[in-house]
């Protein structure tokens, strides 16, 4: 039972250790970075269309072309808001009739889009995920630094305790070694496995004698 006990707590802290060294930490490392869209990810908006999602007035689909021809859109339902900002724009800059009067579908071209800066989009397997002109988020936006420093922060935490405890792991594993080659034999390790099953029929010896009381 011994030699299964170090085979099984000895594995068990070594892939804890190296998944969160070469896994876990990474993961959110990237995860970090990745969750910026930088302004490479962009593309230029030749065409915008809002149009009714899933045949129902209360849902709104926003859907894009991009100068390479890449299409992406997005369904949002009306009563959460999530919409307002791109309606916004587009009335202030009178390319779109009020809320109440205005009629669907609405295509609005390259043509009427010139009235902006600049209208980019940023789309990932056919989802609309970030729309903005003139350098103002209208669907989207990046995550605060606070937010990626977090990211950062327990990646770089996640990967050195990974670390230590490869170490320490492997300390203990050949100090271990060491006992055995003096003593020929394993020093207990805490918590064994055969400690566990003792008490479980310890616990379970207790709850017959209790039994035995009673009757």
């Amino acid at each position: 039972m011994k030699i299964l006990d170090y085979i099984l707590k000895f594995g068990f802290m070594y892939m804890i250790s190296i998944c969160m060294l070469t896994v876990m930490g990474p993961w959110l490392i990237e995860t970090g970075n990745t969750s910026i869209i930088s302004k490479d990810r962009f593309e230029n908006v030749v065409e915008l269309t809002l149009d009714n999602a899933f045949d129902s007035d209360k849902y709104l689909k926003v859907s894009t072309v991009s100068e390479k021809n890449n299409k992406y859109e997005v369904n949002f339902y009306m009563p959460e808001g999530g919409h307002k900002k791109v309606l916004a724009i587009l009335i202030e800059k009178k390319m779109i009739k009020e809320p109440d009067s205005l009629v669907l579908p609405v295509s609005i071209g390259s043509k009427d889009l010139k009235q902006f800066v600049d209208s980019k989009v940023h789309g990932e397997s056919g989802q609309l995920v970030a729309l903005k002109v003139d350098n103002q988020y209208l669907i989207g936006k990046n995550p605060s630094i606070i937010k990626r420093l977090i990211f950062y922060f327990f990646g770089g935490v996640t990967m050195i305790v990974g670390f230590l405890s490869l170490i320490f792991t492997s300390v203990v594993m050949v100090d271990n070694i060491k006992i055995y080659k003096e003593k020929g034999s394993f020093p207990d390790l805490p918590n064994s496995v055969e400690s566990k099953l003792n008490g479980i029929k310890y616990l379970f010896g207790g709850f017959k004698s209790d039994k035995k009381k009673d009757s």
